[in-house]
């Protein structure tokens, strides 16, 4: 098998078709993409250098890549500003980050506003009661 060096960037796709191209450190950090990358794998992804999502639409993916990079540029910086998050994208994108093993970067409680769904039952909890079945029974009842 050739271990030659990977590309800088690598392209993700989303499941209706758009493709994004990302620098590949700032990818990494999801533990999902990593390995799918692994250039010791046999997967067609490292070979290739991309990555398809099927189950992610374009607006999703594109959060996420935004995302990577703000990780990116403020990984080591103490100051860091908050990243602004579309109201109609949460919950999607708190399942795109546990399917891409983000959950220690979603640890901290949610800090969305009573105004995003009328309603305090988010504010304060972590992403795993968000996700929990109560939680969105009662948000979409």
């Amino acid at each position: 098998m050739d271990l030659k060096t990977p590309s800088k960037y690598i392209t993700l796709v989303s499941g209706d078709g758009f493709e994004f191209v990302v620098l590949r450190d700032a990818a990494l950090v999801s533990p999902i993409i990593k390995g799918m990358l692994d250039v010791r794998s046999q997967f067609a992804e490292a070979k290739e250098a991309r990555c398809v999502f099927q189950e992610m639409s374009a607006m999703v993916l594109d959060k996420v890549v935004e995302y990577f990079h703000y990780w990116y540029r403020y990984r080591n910086s103490e100051d860091v500003p908050d990243m602004e998050i579309p109201v109609e994208l949460c919950l999607e994108l708190l399942a795109a980050a546990d399917y891409l093993g983000l959950d220690q970067y979603a640890a901290q409680p949610c800090i969305a506003t009573k105004e995003c769904f009328d309603t305090d039952l988010i504010q304060g909890k972590y992403g795993h009661e968000v996700r929990s079945y109560e939680i969105f029974t009662q948000i979409w009842a």
